[in-house]
């Protein structure tokens, strides 16, 4: 499936926000973002807006993590 016009330009803002922390991904159906220092932690959306969101929670969570240490 061909992405959106609004998608192509969700995933451009995030690249130019979240880029070095997240490798992105479209495969023609979903949105993926994998952590740098962490391969194995894949998000998964089936829209940019949604892996924004997802991306956003996923970060606070690790800086939240960080300050319990």
């Amino acid at each position: 499936m061909e992405m959106s016009a609004a998608d192509d330009a969700e995933l451009r803002d995030i690249c130019w926000h979240w880029g070095t922390a997240y490798v992105l991904d479209y495969d023609g159906e979903r949105y993926t973002a994998t952590r740098v220092d962490s391969p194995d932690h894949v998000l998964t959306a089936d829209t940019a807006a949604q892996l924004r969101g997802m991306i956003r929670s996923d970060y606070f969570e690790w800086l939240a993590s960080l300050r319990e240490h």
